[in-house]
C-alpha cells in the first residue's frame, strides 16, 4: 500500500538528465555574467565590423550574380542570333496605299534570313517614316519567324502651291497643315488648291502656322471636308491667301470670287452655305459676279452680273 506523503523515487535516466543540464548551465552562466557586465559601447564596437563584413559579402555575391547572369544572357543571345531558329521567314506590310511594299522593305532593311533578334525597331521605324507619305509606323515581331510592319499614311486634304525660285511644285497638305509630299503625276490633282504669292511666309518647317491667314484657309477646307451637301470639299477649286484681302474662295463650277476675309472663318463658312442655298433654290447662281462675306459686320453682299 502506497504512502501519498512519501517522496517519489527518481529513476537512473532521470537523475542522469538532471546532472547533464546542471553541468551545461554551469558552463553558460559565467558567459551570461560576462555579457551582463559588458558595457553597451563595447558590444557595439565588436558587432559593427561584423555587420559591415556581412553586408559587403552580400553585395559582392549580388554583383557577381549579376555579372554571371549578364554573361549568360549575352552568350545565349549570341548563340540564338547565329542559329537558324529565329530567322526572318516572312515580312508582312499592311496599311500602305501610296507607298509600295518594296519601298517600305528597302527603307527598313528587313529581309528573309535576317535574325529576329539583332535589329533596332525604333530606328527601323524612323527610316520608314522618311518616306513622304508615311506618317506613323508600328513594327511587331511575331515569333518565331515573322515581322509585321503596319504603316499609317498621311491623308491629303488639299494641294498647296509653293511658288518660288526653288519650290515651284504642287505639294500635298494634310488636315494638320503638314506639307508632306510633292505631287508626282497629273493623275493626283483632284484636290482643291491652297495658293498665294506670299504663302511660303505662312509656313514654318513645312507646316501651316495656325494663326496665319493660311491657317484660316486650312480651317475653311477642313469644314468643307465634312461634305456639306451645298458646299463640300469637291466643290472648292481654290483658296487664295492674300495679305491684303484675306481669303478668296473659288468654286469648281462657277468663276466668281468669294471674299471670305481673314476672321470668323467658321461662322462665315456656314453663312456662305445659307447664301448658296438660296441662290441655288432661286436659280440665281449663274448671275452672281462676286460674293463679299467681309462687306460689313453681319452683312453679306452678293453682286450680280451687269450691276455697277
Amino acid at each position: 500500500m502506497s504512502n501519498p506523503h512519501r517522496p517519489h523515487k527518481k529513476g537512473y535516466l532521470s537523475s542522469l538528465g538532471e546532472r547533464f543540464f546542471s553541468v551545461l548551465q554551469s558552463c553558460i552562466k559565467p558567459e551570461h555574467k560576462i555579457n551582463r557586465n559588458r558595457k553597451a559601447g563595447t558590444v557595439d564596437r565588436f558587432q559593427r565590423p561584423l555587420k559591415l563584413k556581412r553586408l559587403f559579402r552580400t553585395v559582392k555575391i549580388f554583383l557577381v550574380a549579376l555579372v554571371l547572369i549578364g554573361c549568360a544572357t549575352w552568350f545565349s543571345l549570341e548563340v540564338l542570333s547565329d542559329s537558324d531558329i529565329f530567322r526572318i521567314a516572312s515580312v508582312k506590310v499592311q496599311g500602305n496605299r501610296m507607298v509600295s511594299d518594296q519601298q517600305v522593305l528597302e527603307k527598313s532593311g528587313l529581309a528573309r534570313g535576317r535574325s529576329m533578334l539583332n535589329f533596332d525597331v525604333q530606328q527601323m521605324a524612323e527610316n520608314i517614316k522618311s518616306l513622304d507619305w508615311v506618317n506613323e509606323v508600328m513594327i511587331k515581331r511575331q515569333w518565331p519567324s515573322t515581322v509585321r510592319v503596319t504603316v499609317r499614311e498621311h491623308s491629303a486634304l488639299a494641294l498647296v502651291n509653293l511658288a518660288g525660285e526653288e519650290k515651284k511644285k504642287l505639294y500635298y497638305i494634310d488636315t494638320n497643315g503638314h506639307v508632306f509630299a510633292p505631287v508626282q503625276s497629273s493623275t493626283d490633282l483632284d484636290f482643291p488648291v491652297l495658293s498665294g504669292r506670299n504663302l511660303p511666309e505662312h509656313l514654318e518647317q513645312m507646316r501651316v502656322k495656325k494663326e496665319s491667314i493660311a491657317g484660316g484657309g486650312l480651317e475653311f477646307l477642313r469644314l468643307a471636308a465634312k461634305n456639306n451637301q451645298i458646299l463640300p470639299l469637291q466643290a472648292v477649286s481654290e483658296v487664295q491667301v492674300s495679305d491684303e484681302k484675306g481669303l478668296i474662295v473659288y468654286l469648281v463650277d462657277y468663276p466668281f470670287p468669294i471674299y471670305l476675309g481673314n476672321e470668323k472663318i467658321r461662322e462665315r463658312y456656314y453663312l456662305l452655305v445659307r447664301v448658296l442655298t438660296q441662290l441655288y433654290r432661286n436659280d440665281k447662281i449663274k448671275e452672281v459676279k462676286e460674293i463679299r462675306m467681309d462687306y460689313a459686320e453681319n452683312k453679306i453682299m452678293v453682286a450680280r452680273l451687269g450691276s455697277s
